[in-house]
């Protein structure tokens, strides 16, 4: 491939990004968004967080599930979760997971 495909192929990728991520910019002061949609979007964040992290908690080599007392992912994140509806606080949400995660790597 020589450069000039490059350049092409990285222009081509630019105007797709641009046309598919801007389409909705050039288009919102004509479109109306239901209520009930709007609503439903603000969960979005959190059911994309969600799709991501929960995979890499409960599935094991091989893509098995294990959600046994010997995925120490899945009862760090329980035990984290746990201690951050209690504390509220983001730097001891850290320490307390890292800790968790830690200890039972070292005596489970």
């Amino acid at each position: 491939m020589d450069k000039y495909e490059v350049w092409a192929m990285v222009a081509c990728m630019t105007l797709i990004t641009f046309l598919t991520r801007g389409f909705f910019l050039l288009i919102a002061h004509h479109a109306v968004i239901p209520q009930r949609v709007q609503r439903a979007l603000r969960y979005a964040p959190a059911a994309a967080l969600a799709a991501i992290i929960v995979p890499d908690l409960v599935l094991g080599a091989g893509g098995t599930l294990n959600i046994g007392l010997d995925n120490h992912r899945l009862i760090t994140a329980i035990v984290t979760s746990l201690c951050f509806v209690v504390r509220r606080g983001v730097i001891q949400l850290m320490l307390i997971g890292m800790l968790a995660y830690t200890a039972l790597r070292f005596w489970a």
